[in-house]
């Protein structure tokens, strides 16, 4: 992986959408791949990506794997309020389904 940056996450049940910010948070422009799954990226510099959103998130882990949906990006991230460091965003997405749709105590971060 090439860069590691640090991620916050936010899930609002109510909504079904997830939220993912790569800090520090900053204005963003955003892009769409398929299934409701958003790529923010700085407002400033639109090469840069700043974060991520899905609607409707608990639909989107069997679609996980299309490239056309998820891309599959050469950065880990660090969520230092869960613990998780070096995760790719797929990882990110899948322990986020486990926590906040599934709701288990215990999370295992696929290697």
């Amino acid at each position: 992986m090439e860069a590691r940056r640090q991620l916050s996450v936010a899930y609002y049940e109510d909504k079904d959408i997830l939220y993912l910010h790569i800090l520090p948070k900053r204005p963003f422009v955003v892009s769409e791949t398929n299934l409701g799954f958003f790529i923010h990226y700085d407002m400033e510099n639109q090469e840069s990506m700043v974060g991520f959103e899905c609607l409707d998130f608990s639909l989107l882990i069997p679609h996980i794997d299309d490239p056309e949906v998820i891309p599959d990006l050469p950065i880990s991230f660090d969520v230092k309020d869960f613990g998780l460091e070096e995760v790719s965003l797929k990882n990110i997405l899948e322990w986020a389904y486990q926590k906040y749709i599934l709701k288990l105590e215990a999370f295992r971060i696929a290697a």
